[in-house]
C-alpha cells in the first residue's frame, strides 16, 4: 500500500471517525436536546370537529372519546340481524351498481318484501342513503328499480367492522399455540 493508498483510506475514515467522536464526547447533551425537540413536537391538545360542534380536547382525552365512539358504532352493527349486514354488505360490494331488485331474493314489492325492512333499518341507521338511480337523480316510484348505496358514515362503520373482526383473529390462539384439549392417553 502506497502514500496515496494511505491518504486516500484516512481521508475515507476521517469525516465518520470525527462523527462518531463527537457524538461518544456529547451523548448526553445531544440526548437531552432530542427528548426535548421530541417533548415540544408533541401535541397535547386535539380538535374534534362533531358537526356544528368544536371541542379542543387533550390527546388523552380526545384518544378515549374516540374509542368510545368506535365501540359504539361498532355495537351498533350488533343491532342488525344477519340479513340485513349480508344485505349491508352486498350493497357495498356493489357500490351502487346493483337494482333493489336484483339485491332481493325475489321481485321487491314495497312493504311485502323482506328487504324492504331491512332496507328500512339500514337507512334508519344512516348505512345507507336514499334510493337513487345510477345518474344520482332521486329515484322513481318503483323502487325495485332504485339502486341504493353506502352513505360515509356506513363506509366508516363497515371499515371500523373489519378492523375489529382483524383483530379478533390476531388476538385468537393459533392450533400451534394452544394446549391441546386431548391427553393422549
Amino acid at each position: 500500500m502506497g502514500p496515496q493508498d494511505l491518504v486516500a483510506l484516512l481521508s475515507a475514515i476521517a469525516w465518520p471517525t470525527t462523527v462518531l467522536v463527537v457524538v461518544l464526547l456529547f451523548r448526553t447533551p445531544l440526548h437531552k436536546f432530542l427528548e426535548r425537540l421530541a417533548n415540544s413536537v408533541r401535541l397535547s391538545m386535539v380538535k374534534i370537529r362533531l358537526g356544528s360542534i368544536e371541542l379542543e380536547l387533550p390527546v388523552e382525552q380526545a384518544s378515549a372519546v374516540l374509542n368510545e365512539m368506535q365501540k359504539e358504532i361498532t355495537k351498533a352493527l350488533g343491532l342488525l340481524c344477519e340479513k340485513e349486514l349480508a344485505l349491508f354488505e352486498k350493497i357495498a360490494k356493489n357500490e351502487g351498481r346493483v337494482t333493489v331488485d336484483e339485491l332481493s331474493e325475489g321481485d321487491f314489492e314495497r312493504n311485502v318484501s323482506p328487504e324492504h325492512d331491512q332496507l328500512r333499518h339500514l337507512r334508519d341507521w344512516r348505512l345507507i342513503e336514499q334510493l337513487r338511480t345510477p345518474g344520482g337523480e332521486v329515484a322513481g316510484k318503483r323502487h325495485g328499480d332504485n339502486y341504493p348505496y353506502v352513505t360515509d358514515f356506513g363506509r366508516l362503520v363497515l371499515s371500523l367492522q373489519h378492523q375489529q373482526a382483524r383483530n379478533e383473529k390476531d388476538s385468537r390462539p393459533t392450533s400451534e399455540n394452544s394446549p391441546s384439549t386431548h391427553s393422549g392417553e
